[in-house]
């Protein structure tokens, strides 16, 4: 479900033209919409919709059951169109929209991710729309992360039954470092986002809705944590599923033997180009010392205020050499990822398509983990 989050961007902000259909494509295309958001709340709030605020999706069997229904329906339908025009934007539309849907299904029955990948549930527990994002007032946010952390619990109960023991450990530890960094951020930032904001019962309610969403957290971190012994190095899906993964999740026209020939043409132009890259900066070292000689120059405020300081030289480079528009002046601020995504060094959150304008884009940094040499 994290991974479906954004695209209701691509959704709903294209220029709309005629397609030839059982209703008006665009009555189509907002039921799909509105019906989506029901299913999955937590979209609808990324996307700015912000009566869903609080709520998460049905996770029982019968609730995924209910989505993929929804996908298949839709797929089914909006296939059905007909385009007068194949140039329209409609057109495109609707061709995106039927990926989207292979997409989907793909993942939740051929991959069967809700059964085998804990991480599928990963978007469902993030509580960064109402924490950062200023689209209100402090106390209605804390009122709407109150109604989030109080359904935490409940589907985490849902995960957990619907997890086939026994799991790939990767998938295991990786989840686990999620449910950590999420018991840690409620329990150590979050208070502090919401201090003073408002009445008393609402600060109550907020309080005792955090420390329950903190003890479930801990405790699904615990049950992965039981898992690991009995975990497997089973993650590969195989050629023949993977195969489908490029047809059918990422719309590409290749097979698995031709994606490792274009990998391999690849990193031989790119390690050619590092060649002549140490060549000049390092001459004589070879490909280890050079890199680690670069390594050496590290940002001395850290790597979060480093990306802060680089926005403006990659705007520039951007805007001289004319590589795409940059029409907003709009920057996205920087930030210290929150420590249940920093397993993602670097990735961008941006206000969705109902929000108001003015809200910024905020690219997240993950710095080193202290653990590590």
């Amino acid at each position: 479900m994290r991974a479906i989050r954004w695209c209701v961007v691509w959704v709903v902000a294209l220029l709309h033209a005629p397609l030839v259909g059982a209703q008006p494509w665009a009555e189509f295309r907002a039921e799909f919409i509105e019906q989506w958001f029901e299913l999955n709340p937590v979209t609808a709030v990324a996307a700015g919709r912000h009566e869903f605020d609080g709520q998460l999706p049905d996770l029982s069997p019968s609730g995924l059951s209910a989505y993929a229904d929804f996908f298949r329906r839709t797929r089914e339908r909006a296939a059905a169109y007909r385009a007068q025009d194949a140039s329209t934007a409609d057109a495109y539309e609707r061709d995106l929209l039927l990926w989207f849907c292979d997409r989907q299904l793909f993942w939740l029955e051929r991959a069967r991710w809700p059964q085998v990948n804990p991480e599928f549930y990963g978007g469902v527990f993030s509580p960064s729309a109402y924490v950062s994002r200023d689209y209100a007032a402090r106390d209605v946010r804390m009122v709407a992360f109150t109604r989030w952390a109080t359904a935490v619990p409940q589907a985490l109960i849902q995960m957990r039954a619907n997890l086939a023991a026994p799991l790939p450990k990767v998938y295991i530890e990786r989840t686990i470092a999620r449910f950590d960094g999420l018991a840690s951020y409620l329990a150590s930032d979050v208070p502090a986002i919401f201090d003073g904001a408002g009445t008393n019962a609402q600060r109550g309610a907020f309080e005792v809705a955090n420390q329950r969403a903190i003890a479930a957290f801990e405790d699904a971190a615990a049950w992965l944590r039981a898992e690991l012994p009995r975990g497997t190095d089973g993650y590969a899906m195989g050629r023949p599923l993977f195969d489908e993964l490029l047809a059918r999740s990422e719309a590409l026209d290749l097979n698995t033997e031709q994606l490792a020939d274009w990998n391999e043409r690849d990193l031989t132009r790119n390690t050619q180009a590092l060649h002549a890259a140490c060549s000049r900066f390092a001459p004589g070292l070879s490909l280890t010392d050079c890199v680690a000689r670069v390594d050496l120059d590290k940002p001395a405020d850290g790597p979060v205020a480093a990306a802060a300081a680089q926005l403006d030289a990659l705007e520039q480079f951007v805007r001289d050499r004319h590589v795409v528009s940059v029409p907003l002046p709009d920057r996205a601020t920087v930030a210290e990822a929150p420590p249940y995504n920093r397993a993602n060094s670097a990735y961008i959150e941006r206000p969705g398509p109902y929000e108001p304008d003015g809200l910024p884009a905020v690219y997240y940094i993950a710095p080193p983990d202290p653990s590590w040499t």
